[in-house]
Order: structure tokens, then sequence, then C-alpha cells
């Protein structure tokens, strides 16, 4: 645990204030309560206790196979989005994108403008990148892979975009993905209040998965809508596995312990096109393009964040 400010001074200043009034107190001790409801109060010290500072994420949940990306400038040479690395990550936070919040949860928050990871995304994200075991990029055979397995339960809020009546801002956010080498992932998940890039409001907002073509032996992206009628406090929880050339995903409303025995989808890696070279993603990250006229931001409350690699 680390204390804010000088303690030496703060004691001091305290132990002046009180002894005009209470000359009895012989020391002054600073500490936190869970350290004061452990000891045997002494009549003749002065307790001052102060809050403890709150857990970075990287305290709460396992990040160690992970980096993240923040919508804040490179402060290298480079003038797109940070990347944040472990072992930064470990101890890392950031007031206005990454933060734990009252009730444990990991905070990932997307304002509508930020620095992008490229003039091509145009979009920001707080979001993750997974790792391997000796920190090297992931980019795994899915055909081949061992089982792999992501699991998170998540509240998405985009309703704080807001776009202007002519723009293209977007009430939706993308939360969860398995990307390959090209620029559309061969699935991903976008929390939507919007319908599309104009904008239009949906009557049953939804939780949409999008697959990479073809897939299914159809002619064009697969579309599904597992979950509808969320709201930003909606517990949406995804659990991925991926294992020899077979995809099983799991979208279901509720927390880890409400998922179903068998997988909502299955797929088979012959069926996509983006092929190798996969990893897994996850966070918060807008369809709003900066630039746009369009303001707010995108939020994700992750409550439930686990990794599975062979």
């Amino acid at each position: 645990m680390s204390l804010s400010g000088n303690v030496d001074l703060l004691a001091a200043r305290v132990a002046n204030e009180f002894n005009t009034v209470r000359t009895e107190f012989v020391k002054t001790v600073i500490l936190t309560q869970a350290e004061y409801d452990v000891l045997t109060p002494d009549p003749a010290t002065l307790y001052v206790i102060v809050p403890e500072e709150p857990p970075t994420p990287g305290e709460v949940f396992d990040l160690s196979r992970w980096h993240l990306t923040i919508p804040a400038e490179d402060p290298g040479p480079e003038t797109d989005a940070a990347q944040i690395d472990q072992p930064e990550l470990a101890s890392y936070t950031h007031p206005d994108f990454f933060v734990m919040d009252e009730q444990g949860r990991m905070v990932c928050t997307a304002p509508v403008e930020g620095s992008t990871t490229s003039g091509a995304s145009g979009a920001t994200r707080c979001e993750f990148r997974e790792r391997e075991a000796d920190y090297s990029t992931s980019a795994w055979d899915p055909r081949t892979t061992g089982l792999r397995r992501m699991t998170i339960t998540t509240q998405v809020d985009a309703t704080q975009i807001n776009p202007l009546a002519t723009d293209q801002g977007r009430r939706e956010a993308i939360f969860w993905q398995i990307h390959g080498e090209s620029g559309t992932p061969p699935l991903y998940l976008a929390a939507e209040w919007s319908a599309n890039s104009t904008g239009t409001m949906l009557a049953e907002p939804r939780v949409r998965l999008y697959g990479g073509d073809p897939l299914n032996g159809s002619t064009g992206d697969f579309r599904d809508n597992p979950i509808i009628n969320i709201t930003p406090d909606t517990f949406i929880t995804v659990r991925c596995e991926v294992e020899a050339g077979e995809v099983r995903l799991w979208v279901q409303e509720g927390q880890v312990s409400d998922l179903s025995a068998t997988p909502k989808y299955t797929f088979q890696v012959s069926e996509f096109t983006d092929v190798p070279n996969w990893y897994f993603k996850g966070g918060i990250y807008n369809k709003t393009q900066i630039g746009v006229g369009a303001s707010g931001q995108s939020v994700a409350k992750i409550s439930h964040f686990e990794l599975i690699q062979p």
C-alpha cells in the first residue's frame, strides 16, 4: 500500500491541531481502516485513518498475457494510440480510460475523440490484445491450436455517444473480437443502440454477432442477435473456445454461472477465409469515427476476464 502526500507532514499537522484541544495524545499514527481494525487502540495515541488507494485493474484481474491500447497519444515518436505492455500494465491505471470502480469492475472508456491505432482504424478504443506466455504477440492457427478459451462478463454502454442530426455518430461499440490478419475480424460482437452509420435508433437495442465472409456456406457475411433489449446495465457473458479447427461460442445475458452447457454457435474454421494468425481481443472499441462531429464516449465495465491457452 502507498499513501499519497507526505505522511510525516500530515501527522505533524494533525498532531498540532489536536494538541490544541487534546494534550493527552503523546503520538500520532496514520493508518488505514483495515490496519486499525486489527489493533488494540492505545489511549495515548491519536489514530488518523486514511482511505486506501483503490487497486489497479492488474491487481484484480490476470492481465499477464495481454497488452492494452488506450485512446491517448503515444508519448514516443509515433502519434497513434498508446500501448501499455507488461510489466507496466500490472500496476497501470488511467483516470480517463482505465480504472477500477467501487463494484470491483474494470472500466474501459473510449471517448469519440482521441488517438487511434492507425489512420485506417479511424475510431478510438480501450482494448486488450492477446499475448503468449513469453509475451510475444499471439498469432495462432485455429486449424491446429490446442484449446484456447476466453471468457468475459461485461456491461456495455454506447448510449453516451451524441450524434448530430447529419453526421455519422453511431451508438454502437465492439466489446469482443477474434481478429486475424485482415482488417475485418472473423468474428466480433457489438452492443448496438443504432442500426448503422446513419445513427437510426433501434427499437430493440441488441448484442449483434458479425461473422466474416463466407461463413456457414453463405454468399454474404453472417449476422445474428443473440441478446436483444439490452440496457447499459445488462450483464453480457461471452465464452469462446477454439480448438483443432472448431469454434464454440457462448453469448448470453447474465453471469458465467448462467452459461449453458452447450454453445449457442459452433463454427468450423474451414468456413472462414481469414486464416491463420488469430488472436482474442476484448474491451471497448467505438464504431463512431473520429472527426465526424459526434461527442461522448462508450464504456465497458468488465466483471470477469479469463484467458486459457494451450
